[in-house]
C-alpha cells in the first residue's frame, strides 16, 4: 500500500462520514417536522425520509435543502475516490502486461503517457 492509496482511503472515509453526518441530519430534520420515523430502521428507509425532506424543505422554502445536495455530492465523491484507488492499482499490472505481450505501438504510447 503506497502513500496514494492512503491518502484515497482517507477521502474516502471523510466523504463517507459526511455522507453520513448528513443523512441523520436530515433524519433529524424530519423528526422535527413531525415525520415519525424511526431511528433504528434509518437504514432501511433512508432514501423515503430523504425524498420526504427534499419536498418539505422544497415546500417551505420553495428550495431543496443544503443537506441533501451535500449528501449527494459526498456519495458521489466517496464513489469517486473509490473508483479512483481501484484504477490507480489496476493500471501498474495493465502496463507490464502490456510489455509482456511485446513491443508494438499500444505498448509504447501506453508507456509513454504513464511515463508523464
Amino acid at each position: 500500500m503506497n502513500s496514494t492509496d492512503i491518502i484515497l482511503i482517507a477521502l474516502l472515509l471523510f466523504f463517507m462520514s459526511i455522507h453520513l453526518a448528513s443523512a441523520m441530519m436530515m433524519y433529524q430534520y424530519m423528526i422535527q417536522r413531525g415525520e415519525k420515523l424511526s431511528i433504528f430502521l434509518m437504514r432501511l428507509k433512508i432514501f423515503s425520509a430523504i425524498s420526504k425532506y427534499r419536498n418539505v424543505t422544497k415546500q417551505e422554502s420553495g428550495q431543496t435543502g443544503y443537506l441533501f445536495y451535500v449528501w449527494i455530492i459526498s456519495v458521489n465523491l466517496a464513489i469517486s475516490s473509490f473508483i479512483l484507488m481501484v484504477v490507480l492499482d489496476i493500471l501498474p499490472h495493465i502496463h507490464e502486461s502490456i510489455i509482456v505481450i511485446g513491443n508494438t505501438k499500444a505498448a509504447s504510447i501506453f508507456s509513454n503517457i504513464l511515463s508523464l
